[in-house]
């Protein structure tokens, strides 16, 4: 599949969660789905690490898949990255990463936090792994050079294993650009389903 499919698809997907999500009360729909119980607290991230750590978020996953050895905590946190980032509709939606006003701003700290940790984690390790130190090292360059220190209203928020971060579904008709790209998205379901939908023409005999 391209990556101009996949991105369709996930957009689809995308539409098809707020469709579900339209038809939850609102307490439901807006951010946490309860609160910490026994999962791993995650340090929060300030709003101007969030375009550094997103940068990186794939070579981090990439190389943190590639752990050879895994403990629990480890384990969790990077399940928990990639549910946070499937949750927040993959990164695609605008603003998501440099506007706090949008609806997916804080399941973007959420995941991107949780990439900071497993990065914190595998550059810990005694020795740190070669790649894992090279690309510690690029990051704390990078966030150096691009000046950090922004905050936004969840800069200060902590996170949970135990505890998703969901969009806020009920802010998206308020936000502009992700109700342009989810009704973009939905009208071209639709169109797809109604052309699939019309019989075919006969054949003559």
């Amino acid at each position: 599949m391209t990556r101009l499919g996949l991105t369709r698809s996930r957009l689809l997907t995308a539409t098809v969660l707020l469709v579900v999500a339209a038809t939850l009360t609102p307490a439901a729909a807006h951010h946490r789905t309860g609160g910490p119980t026994t999962g791993i607290a995650i340090p929060s991230l300030s709003h101007g690490q969030m375009a550094v750590l997103d940068a990186n978020r794939a070579a981090i996953l990439a190389l943190a898949e590639r752990q050879p050895q895994r403990d629990e905590r480890f384990s969790r946190i990077l399940n928990y990255a990639r549910i946070q980032y499937a949750i927040c509709l993959w990164g695609l939606m605008p603003g998501a990463i440099d506007n706090d006003d949008s609806p997916f701003n804080e399941c973007a700290h959420a995941y991107l936090a949780a990439t900071r940790a497993l990065l914190s984690a595998m550059s810990e390790t005694a020795p740190p792994a070669a790649e894992a130190h090279t690309l510690a090292a690029k990051v704390d360059r990078e966030l150096l050079l691009n000046g950090t220190l922004e905050l936004c209203s969840f800069s200060g928020e902590t996170f949970n294993t135990a505890d998703v971060v969901q969009p806020h579904w009920t802010d998206v008709p308020g936000h502009l650009p992700s109700l342009a790209v989810l009704g973009s998205v939905a009208l071209a379901a639709i169109g797809g389903v109604a052309l699939a939908a019309r019989p075919g023409r006969r054949r003559r005999g």
